[in-house]
């Protein structure tokens, strides 16, 4: 993914007045990743932090990341959880259905 499809992906969710944007960062330090829900309120904020933190292929400029996708959602209930695979090692319960 580059920035200007992160871009894309925020100004399409403006558009149609989506709830949420998520986004996918890689940690490399110890190869995780971690799900970010931006609020329909937020994305103003958070594209602009985006844009300054990150390069254009979206590594972070100051520290051991990068951003490795992106969707759109209507809200956390419509979120695929064949999304995200194996969740069994986040913790907590998991189990859908």
């Amino acid at each position: 993914m580059k920035k200007e499809e992160l871009v894309a992906c925020f100004e399409k969710a403006k558009r149609n007045c989506s709830e949420v944007v998520g986004v996918v960062v890689e940690i490399y330090e110890d190869r995780t990743s971690e799900l970010i829900l931006n609020k329909k309120d937020n994305f103003d904020n958070k594209l602009k932090y985006y844009k300054e933190s990150y390069d254009d292929n979206l590594n972070h400029k100051k520290g051991p990341a990068r951003i490795i996708g992106a969707f759109i959602s209507e809200g956390i209930a419509t979120l695929d959880p064949e999304y995200f695979g194996d969740t069994s090692h986040w913790g907590g319960n998991n189990k859908s259905g």
